[in-house]
């Protein structure tokens, strides 16, 4: 892995050696997640930020603002990776679209996946010229970074024909998720999440909810379908978030009955002249799409800015329900609405006069894969780095070597390696997901490596997680 990079001034991206961008290092997404905005050069605050690095196409972008009022600045670079020769400029369109990116899928920058265009902004910006010469800067009244309207939470997308890179839109300071997960008679899941943004200013005295310098944004993801052969195709229903009793604690229910109390921190039990409960969804956002088998249609994005969810690791747990579509008052399915904490991987070397350990997290469904490599005492002899297809076992007899029988690169996509670029000039998944010197560079010569990148292919969740293999 190279070790003279250096981080470009107000930027959210890395330069190589060669002054080619490589990726959005971890110590810098870190301060973005939990900072306030980074203040720019003309008084705005990076709220949103993303990197991509997948389909031939690798960069950064980052969304300023400077509060009510002001326009919305869009800052992004964005290079060609892999190509030996600079090819002639090309233009690409790119959009922001309905649905975000999920890490672990091979065809996640499908339109499938990604849902519609919710804004085009090669109409509202104008396309970008591929190779770009420098940072390509844009001003905008027609976007918004807070509101209902908000870009925040969505995907993305830089494509031209089959070729396409995508990435979610991250909030600065930091987002929570929670799910909940159903599996009969409704399967899938609803993923809610929030972000607490400020533009790092001075509230005006007075200042209601359109002036506003902060608050909370919250966006619900469903993808939603039946398991039950007995029910209809799809329909349309009811949903809310209920609170369970604080001297209920069951964990394991064989139905919804037990749920009675929709959701309200004001204590608001149903809908009248100050408003509905804040568990009321179907009053918030209309009624809920249950599809019959999983795809495009089993799914649905929504955004509020008005959804505060209390502490659910605490003695009252939230529930979100589904209604009955023929009986709207009786719940058909529900399911815990769980905080979803950051999943994260280790592995310790010490073998061969190498020490050391490296980590990958933390590792969120919406989320790229940060992996920090540690080995020290490679005296300049180690090359590839790579996540193999089976955990090493320890040793049983004294002159094993567990580190045979790991077999081969782990490479699920089964990527063909011939026609991967060379080490950490490609996109991510220009190579295989276990061929980590091949994404982020060989470690040749090196002694000693202390090293944190982003990873846009190594999953820690799902059935290409990286979990329980050899590194």
């Amino acid at each position: 892995m190279a070790t003279d990079r250096t981080q470009c001034k107000q930027r959210v991206w890395l330069r190589n050696y060669d002054n080619s961008i490589i990726y959005l290092t971890a110590s810098l997404a870190d301060s973005l997640a939990t900072s306030g905005g980074a203040a720019t050069s003309g008084g705005t605050s990076v709220l949103l930020y993303s990197s991509f690095s997948w389909g031939g196409l690798r960069g950064n972008t980052t969304f300023s603002w400077a509060g009510p009022g002001t326009n919305v600045t869009v800052e992004i670079e964005v290079e060609l990776a892999g190509v030996s020769v600079i090819p002639d400029p090309e233009e690409y369109d790119w959009a922001i679209h309905d649905w975000p990116v999920m890490y672990d899928h091979k065809d996640r920058c499908d339109t499938t996946r990604l849902g519609s265009k919710k804004w085009d902004l090669s109409q509202l910006l104008g396309k970008l010229t591929l190779p770009l010469n420098s940072t390509a800067v844009f001003e905008t009244d027609k976007l918004n970074i807070v509101g209902p309207q908000s870009i925040w939470g969505r995907s993305l997308r830089i494509y031209k024909g089959r070729k396409a890179t995508c990435a979610n839109l991250h909030g600065v300071g930091g987002e929570t998720t929670y799910e909940a997960r159903f599996r009969s008679p409704v399967g899938g899941s609803l993923w809610l999440r929030t972000w607490a943004w400020d533009v790092g200013m001075a509230e005006e005295e007075g200042a209601g909810e359109e002036g506003a310098t902060k608050g909370l944004q919250t966006t619900i993801f469903t993808d939603l379908f039946h398991t039950s052969a007995d029910d209809p195709s799809s329909g349309d229903h009811n949903w809310a978030i209920y609170i369970t009793d604080i001297l209920d604690d069951k964990e394991d229910r064989p139905s919804c009955n037990f749920l009675s109390r929709v959701y309200d921190p004001m204590g608001r039990e149903e809908c009248g002249a100050d408003g509905c409960p804040m568990g009321d969804l179907t009053h918030a956002h209309g009624p809920i799409r249950v599809s019959h088998t999983r795809s495009r249609f089993s799914k649905k994005a929504y955004t509020s800015t008005k959804m505060v969810l209390p502490d659910v690791s605490g003695p009252r747990k939230l529930y979100l329900a589904v209604m009955g579509a023929l009986h709207p008052d009786h719940l058909w399915a529900c399911a815990k609405l769980r905080q979803i904490q950051p999943n994260s991987a280790r592995a310790i070397f010490s073998s061969l006069g190498v020490e050391g350990e490296n980590q990958a997290g933390p590792d969120l469904y919406f989320h790229p894969y940060r992996p920090h490599a540690g080995p020290d005492g490679l005296a300049g002899a180690a090359g590839g780095f790579h996540v193999h297809e089976l955990p090493s076992l320890p040793p049983k007899h004294v002159g094993d070597f567990p580190c045979g029988a790991t077999k081969g690169h782990y490479n699920p996509y089964d990527v063909d390696i011939s026609t991967s670029p060379e080490a950490g000039l490609g996109a991510h998944n220009q190579y295989e997901l276990g061929d980590l010197s091949g994404k982020h560079g060989q470690l040749l010569g090196l002694h000693d490596v202390a090293a944190t990148v982003t990873d846009h292919n190594l999953p820690l969740f799902g059935a290409r997680s990286v979990m329980d293999e050899a590194w």
